[in-house]
């Protein structure tokens, strides 16, 4: 539900994903357990729970960039590419989207605090009723 959908959709796409159709494709167990209103209530007070006691863009970014500090020397022991992609990923300087191949080496890495922030107000704009969200469908090959 808060959006781990790897290579599905633009990173756009995902941090706008439908929280009340958190899959992709079809899944006859899921579609009929989400469709009952028992289950609704519930799902609907935990998600709530979620994002007013624990998905908090503030507070994450914070264990980040603690997280970041005590592990950025290790990276840096790896490759100057991979310290790079670290800082991009780790980085709260909003920097332009890859929407290319996702197995690119040269792609902009993911940014965690970016994903956070938009997620977390995505999600308060679908259970306030102002966003559906969008349906995730995989990319057929061609």
């Amino acid at each position: 539900a808060w959006g781990n959908f790897p290579f599905v959709g633009t990173a756009e796409t995902r941090e706008r994903a439908s929280l009340f159709h958190p899959w992709v494709g079809e899944h006859r167990l899921l579609e009929r357990v989400t469709a009952t209103e028992e289950f609704q209530k519930i799902y609907r007070a935990r998600l709530e729970e979620m994002l007013t006691k624990f998905f908090l863009p503030d507070r994450l970014n914070r264990r980040i960039d603690e997280v970041a500090a005590a592990i950025r020397s290790a990276v840096a022991a790896e490759s100057e590419l991979r310290l790079s992609r670290f800082d991009q990923a780790v980085s709260g300087k909003v920097l332009p989207r890859w929407e290319g191949d996702p197995f690119d080496p040269t792609r902009t890495a993911h940014q965690l605090k970016r994903f956070i922030q938009a997620r977390a107000k995505n999600a308060r704009e679908q259970l306030d009723g102002h966003s559906k969200g969008l349906l995730l469908e995989r990319q057929q090959p061609q």
